[in-house]
């Protein structure tokens, strides 16, 4: 009788290990584009990570603190990684205008409820459901979302630009 060639077990699982963080790393890159695809703007060199210590809050002074509780609210959307461009879409949102890239260097501003009626009505087109009804939050959660896709993308002139996905 002769032996089999067999692996050692340590080294097919240590293999296999090695698989499934190369599969995780994959899945991680295409699941947050814009972390993986940075845009050559400003606003993509600096990426916040929010602290979970209420405490520092309290000590900050309130722009400082306000800018916190910003990030800490965009974290999950981000995937803990948040670019200070996503910061100044939050700006956008909440003043409710969003200046909005026409081409040839001129931008116009457009107000946020009617970016999202236009998204939500062009989401309609690709889903059988009926478009959802704009509403404060859920916008500024579609909005960033689209960002986090790198569908839109912030300049350096804070212009939003829409980017085609490949």
């Amino acid at each position: 009788m002769t032996k089999k060639n067999r692996k050692h077990p340590s080294a097919r699982d240590r293999q296999r290990a090695r698989q499934a963080a190369a599969r995780v790393s994959r899945t991680a890159a295409c699941s947050y584009p814009l972390f993986a695809h940075r845009p050559p703007y400003t606003g993509y060199g600096l990426w916040l990570t929010p602290t979970s210590d209420a405490r520092d809050v309290e000590d900050l002074p309130e722009n400082a603190a306000t800018v916190l509780a910003m990030v800490q609210d965009l974290a999950p959307l981000y995937q803990d990684q948040v670019p200070t461009a996503a910061l100044y879409l939050e700006q956008q949102i909440r003043a409710g205008v969003l200046h909005l890239a026409t081409g040839h260097g001129a931008a116009t501003s457009v107000p946020v409820p009617d970016m999202a009626t236009v998204l939500a009505e062009t989401a309609h087109y690709f889903s059988e459901e009926p478009p959802p009804a704009a509403a404060g939050e859920d916008v500024s959660r579609m909005l960033h979302e689209l960002h986090a896709l790198g569908a839109l993308v912030v300049d350096d002139d804070n212009v939003i630009r829409l980017a085609v996905l490949v």
